[in-house]
This record gives C-alpha cells, structure tokens and sequence, in this order.
C-alpha cells in the first residue's frame, strides 16, 4: 500500500505541476492583454452605448446643418468601433479569468488528492516505522512556528521524536507551518502536547565548516562521513541555530517519559551529533 499511496502522490504532483504551468501561460496573457487594451477615453460598454444613444436622439431632436450631420455620424461611428473593439476584448478578459478560476478548482481537487495519498503513504511508513498495527496509526496536525519547522526537519529531531514519543514527523511547508505526527492515539497526543508546550523557538544565524554542516543536517560529505574535529579556521556557512527561548519558555526540554535520565541531546558534541544523526 505504501507504494500506490506513493505513485498517487507523484502522479497528483506531476498533474500539479501541468496545472500550475497552464496557470502561468493564462497569466502571461492577461498581462499582455492588460497592455493591449484598446485605445480611446477608457469608458466601459455600457458607458460608450449610453454615449451613442445620446448622440443619435441629438441628432434626432436637432436642426443640424449638412456640415454638422456628418461630425455627428463620425463621431457616432467612432463611438461605436470603440465599444466594439472593448467588447471583444473585455470578451478575451473574461474567458482568460474563467479558464484561471477552472485551473484554480482543478488545482485545489489535485491537492486534496495529493494529500490523500501522501496520507495514506505517511500512515503505512509510520506503521512499518512503529512497529504497529495499521489501523491503530493516527494522525495530528499541529500548527508549528516557522523556526520550529526548521528546527523538526533535522534529522536529529525527526529520531528524537521517533525515540521519545514513538511518532513519525513530517513538516508541512506551506504555511502557516506545521507538522504531521503520526502513530498510537496515546503518542500522538503526548508529542502534539509537547511541542505545543515546547516554547518560543529562535533562529540565529552562525559559521560552520561544511564538515560542521554536514555534521548538523546528517548529510556526508563528498561520499565520506565527516571529520568530527574539522580544520580550525572554518570557511564560513550560514546555519539557523535553533534553541528555546529561556525568557518565553521556563521549562524549555521537558522530558515526558517516566525514564529521569537526562535528555542525551543536552550539551551535545559535534562528534555526538554525528552519532545521533547516523541511523
């Protein structure tokens, strides 16, 4: 199952990716009819037919000489090439926002299925993960601040959260942000407790060496697990430092596991990292 939940995801993000490419051309167009509008004193239709009424009845209730007559049917016929030159393009415009309207929609149902399947994807990986029967994995989702996002898709807290609260953790992008835990009912409820308890998150940028980099996201480096002690004189990379904030969060790494022990990411060496990060 897991797979034709992951060929249903794929197939749905590839339909996305038509649908968002057809969404552009319509735009293209509409920014270049936008450009083309036709010429003239910008009235709407209805304001160029009430203009042309008017100057026919004038015309009509008027003594007008021959001379006069023929500004008048000018000015009429001007009036009404305009009004059908809008219209036809006013006509373009309309179909232009409908066919974006219809894109949208069908946009919107391929995401929902798209997240149905990634749904039913996430539940058989959490299942096989877990070690749990498949109709006892659940799902939450728990709206999560930008630097909490960032903070969960390390590797390390994506096996921090699998170790201390037997859930699987993927985070949602698109905002607003948040993450999706899947497992036991029980665990669930005690992870979404946690991280909604967990406090203001900070981002602060540092230098690291790419073998730090590599070290922190889990990642090896040129086919080779990194150096735990790399050269001194690192070439800089910018890297969010996330950690709680001490001021909003007076219990910053509560542990709710009846084990006392310490929580063995406290105080963490670089070469420590790169153990946790190694499963």
């Amino acid at each position: 199952m897991v797979e034709n939940g992951h060929v249903k995801a794929e197939d749905a993000q590839i339909e996305l990716l038509h649908l968002k490419a057809q969404l552009r051309n319509v735009d293209e167009k509409r920014d270049d009819k936008l450009k083309r509008k036709p010429p003239g004193k910008q009235l709407t239709t209805s304001a160029l037919e009430q203009n042309i009424r008017a100057k026919e009845s004038e015309m009509q209730h008027s003594s007008l000489t021959i001379q006069q007559e023929k500004v008048y049917l000018k000015q009429i016929k001007l009036m009404k090439d305009e009004k059908k030159a809008l219209d036809l393009w006013e006509k373009e415009m309309e179909d232009l926002r409908t066919r974006r309207s219809q894109i949208q929609e069908q946009m919107r149902l391929v995401s929902e299925r798209q997240d149905a399947a990634r749904t039913v994807q996430l539940l058989d990986e959490a299942a096989q993960l877990l070690q749990l029967p498949l109709e006892s994995v659940v799902e939450a989702r728990v709206p999560v601040s930008e630097e909490m996002a960032e903070m969960l898709t390390t590797p390390m807290w994506s096996k921090r959260m699998r170790t201390d609260y037997a859930v699987t953790s993927h985070v949602m992008r698109k905002k607003p942000t948040g993450v999706r835990l899947l497992g036991a009912q029980a665990s669930v409820d005690a992870a979404s407790a946690f991280l909604q308890g967990y406090g203001t998150v900070v981002s602060h940028p540092m230098a690291v060496s790419d073998e730090e980099l590599g070290l922190l996201i889990g990642k090896k480096v040129s086919g080779q697990m990194p150096n735990p002690h790399p050269h001194p004189h690192p070439h800089p990379h910018p890297h969010p430092h996330l950690h709680p904030n001490p001021d909003t969060d007076p219990n910053p790494n509560p542990n709710p596991n009846p084990n006392p022990n310490p929580d063995p990411n406290q105080g963490a060496t670089i070469a420590q990292l790169q153990e946790e990060t190694e499963f």
